[in-house]
């Protein structure tokens, strides 16, 4: 509860600054073009590298996975059922299908088991490698698809050349670097040295802050007119149907209660903070996205409560 009203207090913070015109929506340009050339690489480079996972781990990625991929077509089924516009369709595919993220669930899994590491390691190697990475993968090439710019064309043309400009973006060219050294065991600090390493990790940390700072410069008064239904089928899916398929599909994994526990928070927890630069990026309705992230955020502080007691 309280790291959802920290993350939203931020979100107020830069609506404060625009309010006295400190900050000005154009410079969520600015944000986005660090995120997408600058943070995002960095992050995969510096989490990917060094990573080292478990058969366990692997079926909880695995899980997490799964339930994106039904996220993302029941989110298109729901889009589509209430006569949403294509990038409206997109923007709600964002939001919902790459939602659990360890933003807020870090918090409040370290307020729960302060001193369980093993539970605070799954939880970190499984957001990042379950929901990070294929944010990061699959999010562009949605918004691509989805996006204004491209609206009237069909999307089965518009595969193809998604995909062929995804392989030329800076986070593609990250995630091939860090799987090599991965695979080969390469130290970055030793190719690059120490204070190149540093830097790395210092740009991925700018990861958490600053894609809140970007729904703040992109929220309008107006954002809910016309799309409050897809806002609050956004809210329900997340923190309704998404602990309850979790719920499910953590059974039909075999996962242990303590893995089940660790999904569950992920879940419960949602904070599609990631893909806002992609439904920026490519004008995939960026407005109702940042509505979708904030309310969502805010419904943490009465669902998660609830839902956590009835099925963790």
């Amino acid at each position: 509860v309280t790291s959802s009203v920290g993350l939203a207090l931020v979100v107020l913070a830069v609506l404060v600054l625009r309010r006295y015109g400190l900050v000005k929506p154009d410079d969520a340009t600015v944000i986005n073009n660090l995120l997408i050339y600058l943070v995002y690489p960095a992050h995969i480079l510096h989490r990917v590298m060094y990573a080292d996972l478990g058969w366990e781990q692997v079926r909880m990625i695995v899980t997490l996975l799964t339930l994106c991929f039904v996220d993302l077509a029941l989110a298109y089924l729901i889009g589509r059922m209430l006569r949403r516009s294509r990038p409206e369709i997109g923007a709600l595919m964002l939001t919902t299908g790459f939602a659990a993220t360890a933003v807020i669930a870090a918090p409040v899994l370290f307020l729960l088991y302060p001193n369980d590491i093993e539970r605070h390691a799954d939880l970190i190697i499984v957001s990042e490698f379950g929901m990070s990475l294929p944010t990061l993968l699959l999010a562009p090439i949605i918004a691509q698809l989805f996006g204004e710019t491209t609206e009237h064309v069909p999307i089965r043309k518009l595969a193809g050349g998604a995909v062929a400009e995804y392989v030329r973006t800076p986070i593609f060219f990250a995630l091939a670097l860090a799987i090599t050294f991965s695979l080969f065991d390469i130290h970055v600090g030793v190719v690059l040295g120490d204070i190149m390493e540093r830097a790395l990790q210092a740009a991925s940390d700018g990861g958490f802050f600053l894609p809140l700072v970007l729904v703040g410069l992109m929220l309008e008064r107006t954002s809910l007119r016309g799309t409050w239904i897809v806002v609050a089928a956004a809210v329900v899916l997340q923190t309704v149907v998404d602990p309850m398929l979790t719920s499910t599909l953590a059974r039909l994994f075999v996962l242990s209660d303590n893995e089940i526990d660790v999904m569950m928070i992920l879940t419960m927890t949602p904070a599609a903070v990631a893909s806002l630069s992609f439904a920026r990026r490519y004008n995939c309705a960026p407005e109702l996205a940042a509505t979708i992230v904030f309310v969502s955020i805010l419904s943490i502080f009465l669902m998660f409560p609830l839902m956590y007691a009835a099925l963790a």
